[in-house]
Order: structure tokens, then sequence, then C-alpha cells
């Protein structure tokens, strides 16, 4: 009889897809994730797992084998507003380079759309990027090299995109359209003032 919240979550789920997922004419669609994995200089959180009897346990980041406690007090994790600007700064990098130093001023700009995931243990993001044809090539190659110098450690897969509904919807996988997204966990390509 209450059938509503069940259609609303799935229309709002097919929305969030389908923005997320917009490709521009003249721009080719890549799929990107980065990773905050930069265990060696100590800016990941533990990673938690449960065990056959149901039993929560902590994990080193980027190794399988379990962890005491007293040896992830180096680790703290990364808060969502430094994720934001680390990407906000990737974005500005690239522009650069693909538009020149004067960016900020051009009337075409790469842009990106996606979502934060897993900010308690293995923090990442999720992006659809829109690049001009034109810098399509340069792109896959300049990412991980910029994303490197912002975040040391860190890791990039990047991908163009075939299927952008299918992308979509990985990228919107983890939030909950029970009622709205975490909006905390958004992320869009906007121009600061």
């Amino acid at each position: 009889m209450n059938d509503f919240r069940p259609r609303y979550s799935n229309r709002l789920k097919d929305a969030w897809v389908d923005f997320v997922s917009n490709c521009i004419p003249g721009q080719k669609l890549f799929a990107v994730t980065l990773n905050f994995n930069p265990v060696t200089h100590g800016w990941s959180g533990p990673v938690f797992r449960i065990n056959e009897s149901g039993d929560k346990f902590a994990v080193h980041p980027g190794r399988k084998t379990s962890a005491d406690p007293s040896s992830l007090k180096n680790y703290r994790p990364i808060p969502m507003a430094t994720v934001r600007d680390r990407i906000y700064d990737l974005w500005g990098k690239i522009d650069r380079l693909l538009f020149g130093r004067r960016f900020h001023r051009s009337k075409i700009r790469s842009s990106y759309r996606g979502f934060i995931e897993h900010p308690d243990s293995n923090i990442h993001a999720h992006l659809a990027w829109n690049v001009p044809d034109e810098f399509a090539p340069i792109f896959p190659e300049a990412v991980p090299e910029k994303w490197g110098f912002l975040v040391p450690g860190g890791t990039v897969d990047i991908q163009p995109v075939s299927d952008p509904a299918t992308w979509g919807r990985y990228c919107v996988k983890a939030q909950s359209f029970s009622i709205e997204p975490r909006v905390d966990a958004f992320l869009e390509s906007e121009r600061r003032n």
C-alpha cells in the first residue's frame, strides 16, 4: 500500500545517475577514481573487516594483515573537506595544463561530477569527468601525474566511458536514496570566487 518511498527512491537515484553521467556534446567522458591511500605518509585510516564470527577488526591500509590498535596511532582519517579541496586543486592543475595559465577565464573548461565513498575507512572518489575532444588524448596521462603531486602515494584509475549510465550508477552506488543522498559526499566542478 505504501510503495511511494521505493518509487521515489528509484526515481531519485535514476535522476542522480543521469546528472552524474551527463556527457557534454563535443567532449569526451572519462571515468576517474581518485584514491587517498598514501599509507607511507600516515594519511589513511584503517580499513575495517568483519570475520566469519561477525567480529569487526582493523586491517592496515594497503595490507591484508590484521592491525594491532596501537600500530594504527599514526593513521588519521582524511576529512571530506580535504578530499574536496584536493579534487578542486586537481581540476585547476588539469585545466591549466589543457587551457593555459589563464584557464580560469576560459569559456570552455573540463568539468566533473561524482561522489566520495567510504569516508571512515578507504576514502576515495568516483567522478565522471568531461574533457573537450581535442584534449582527450592528454587527459589520461595528466591526471595521475597531477594527482601524485597533490596526494603523494594516492592512486588513479581512469578509463574512457563507453556507457555513461553504467558509470553513473557506479558513482552513486554507495549513496542512500531512501530520502536524499549525502550532500557532503557530492562533488561537482564549480568556479569559486
